[in-house]
């Protein structure tokens, strides 16, 4: 399923109505059902592998973190039982929700074009400085892997780093933390002092309007992709009210 093949408008309303669901979903089976069908996108998409790493750096330390403090120090499900058990399953549930959050985002808005998505928040009624701002802010991340592999490198350099490994790169996070914050200032600043100099918002209307037309998107799988979502989520709400 290429990214062309589904308008972004479908993607957008298919992404809010998965995350209600996501959110009030309590049932253990329906988040595991919902996360093999992420899956399963994802694996078409070609994005499984991006997605198994940030579950194995981002998703499993949390997921750790939520079954020592609620399966063996609270030992509890806030506002349902109080056993070490029912901890557990409520830490399970919760790394599911966090899971299907970052793989639904990823299915349906990090995999759009430029463009595509530029156009999505265009029909969401986001326009001139705020789209701005949201499309300079999805190039964050990739800044911030820059300017942490400068520090990494510089103080590899002075014999400050044994190695590169995932455990000695993460004690020296917090030397970056500066870095990293002046750095991603001063850029926005550049940035933002950029905009009228360059007519970023004019091209930025004028580069979702022209691309608009440009792939063709079947209705027909964007429908069925809304579908899908009401579905999850009606099912979702049917557990949480019901069950």
């Amino acid at each position: 399923m290429r990214a062309s093949l589904l308008p972004p408008v479908y993607r957008g309303l298919s992404f809010i109505i998965g995350v209600v669901g996501i959110m009030i979903s309590n049932n253990l089976y329906l988040l595991i059902s919902a996360f093999l069908v992420i899956l399963m996108f994802l694996c078409v998409q070609g994005n499984l592998m991006k997605f198994a790493k940030f579950g194995l750096t981002t998703i499993l330390p949390v997921f750790i973190i939520l079954v020592l403090i609620w399966g063996f120090v609270r030992k509890e499900w806030p506002g349902v039982e109080k056993s070490w058990e029912f901890g557990v399953l409520f830490a399970i549930c919760t790394a599911l929700r966090l899971a299907l959050l970052a793989g639904i985002f990823l299915v349906a808005i990090f995999s759009l074009s430029p463009e595509e998505l530029t156009h999505l928040f265009r029909t969401f009624g986001v326009r001139g400085r705020v789209l701005a701002v949201i499309v300079s802010c999805m190039n964050l991340w990739s800044d911030f892997q820059f300017y942490i592999r400068q520090v990494y490198v510089a103080r590899c350099g002075r014999g400050l780093m044994p190695n590169r490994r995932f455990v000695t790169r993460l004690r020296q996070f917090p030397f970056a933390v500066r870095t990293l914050f002046i750095s991603t200032l001063m850029l926005t600043i550049d940035r933002a002092d950029t905009w009228e100099s360059v007519g970023l918002i004019e091209r930025l209307e004028r580069f979702s309007q022209d691309s608009t037309g440009l792939q063709a998107r079947s209705e027909l799988l964007g429908i069925l992709l809304l579908a899908l979502s009401v579905f999850w989520a009606s099912i979702a709400a049917l557990c949480f009210f019901y069950l």
